[in-house]
């Protein structure tokens, strides 16, 4: 199974799970991430990435994140697993659901 595939699929399952537990993005963070002095930052590069790179999950993350949800790892791994076997694809990722940022280009006459 490809690495990324299965961590942005990990990523969005959990942004769902803990969206349906009526925790917003900085309350999820501020529970996985409780030392780090800007856990909704972290979350946010994990989630939609700062400057085109993600920032990856550790095994800790991992673990942090299926206790906030009430599950355990080998479970919350099942389940990402099983999404994907569903047909999930890259496509689905969270960071695409923003949309693009930044000034528009300018389109420069062809000659």
């Amino acid at each position: 199974m490809d690495k990324t595939l299965f961590e942005r699929c990990l990523v969005w399952y959990v942004s769902r799970q803990y969206q349906e537990l009526g925790m917003n993005h900085s309350q999820f963070a501020a529970r996985i991430f409780p030392s780090h002095s800007s856990p909704s930052a972290l979350w946010r590069a994990t989630r939609n990435g700062i400057h085109g790179k993600l920032r990856s999950l550790s095994l800790e993350d991992c673990l942090a994140c299926a206790e906030v949800l009430g599950m355990d790892i080998e479970s919350l791994f099942w389940n990402v697993r099983q999404t994907i076997k569903s047909g999930w694809t890259l496509e689905q990722d969270v960071k695409n659901e923003l949309p693009e940022t930044g000034r528009p280009r300018k389109n420069k006459p062809t000659e």
